[in-house]
């Protein structure tokens, strides 16, 4: 009951409202037009950037008591605001990805079979990967290479140095290829080479 009250899922409306009142309080036009602009960046489209954004500050009131540091509002809803449209992203995906898949009535080609088994262990031993380096690396990382971000965009989000993000994402790509080649086997997954 405690944690339920902490956690804000079963306030009144009252404690909702104080919430959005403690939001906007926070939320400096100067910070509110960075959200938008960067919600247009990453979306491309105006609609879609202003769903972001909404959904955004819907999240962010819910959640902002856990909220530690009030100073931090900024990279917190920045970092709300990404994966805010990487969720948006990954449902379209799947949406697409169901509406699209042919329904197959003949017999399926064996090559075919194998690559997708092929590809799927693949994904499987990358997301198992992913899931065992530590929150940090793993964060860099999605920044880096999912959400497209510069190594300075992801100093600015996480709120620490460019050389901090440079090493955790370094550390985290060596992490992940020595636990990928101990699952595909001996040289199964090369390490790059320097020419």
């Amino acid at each position: 009951m405690e944690s339920a009250r902490r956690s804000g899922a079963n306030q009144p409306v009252e404690g909702q409202a104080a919430q959005w009142e403690l939001l906007q309080q926070l939320l400096t036009p100067k910070l509110l037009r960075g959200l938008r602009a960067e919600a247009l960046r990453l979306t491309e489209q105006t609609q879609d950037a202003e769903d972001a954004l909404q959904d955004t500050l819907l999240k962010a009131a819910l959640h902002l008591p856990q909220l530690r540091d009030r100073s931090r509002v900024g990279p917190w809803l920045y970092a709300t605001l990404r994966h805010t449209v990487a969720d948006s992203r990954r449902r379209a995906c799947r949406a697409q990805a169901l509406m699209a898949e042919p329904v197959q009535t003949g017999e399926v080609c064996g090559d075919e079979v194998a690559e997708e088994v092929a590809r799927r262990e693949l994904a499987r031993q990358l997301g198992q990967g992913l899931a065992a380096l530590p929150a940090c690396q793993r964060e860099a990382l999605r920044l880096r290479y999912l959400e497209g971000m510069t190594i300075s965009e992801i100093a600015r989000v996480l709120g620490v140095p460019v050389g901090t993000v440079t090493s955790r994402c370094r550390r985290g790509l060596c992490h992940l290829r020595a636990l990928l080649s101990q699952d595909c086997g001996n040289g199964a997954f090369p390490a790059e080479k320097d020419d």
